[in-house]
């Protein structure tokens, strides 16, 4: 989640800031999912994608083509 702000703050030029509210049940679920993907332990393999939609987008990419459909410019 830091690591999605940090990137939109790079674009918008501004700072952003995470807040997960804590009476929401799935904020637990996710940042557990978050912390597996940071382990190590989760490789994707891209191949098959690359092979067929071309070279995988990096999450700046994603981040830049999200904020942009919000409405802001980057």
């Amino acid at each position: 989640m830091q690591d999605i702000a940090d990137i939109s703050a790079q674009l918008l030029g501004r700072q952003v800031q995470v807040v997960l509210n804590p009476v929401n049940p799935m904020a637990k679920d996710l940042g557990a999912m978050m912390d597996w993907f940071q382990s190590g332990r989760y490789v994707a393999d891209t191949s098959r994608q690359r092979e067929v939609f071309g070279p995988p987008r990096t999450a700046k990419d994603a981040v830049a083509r999200l904020i942009t459909s919000l409405g802001h410019r980057v």
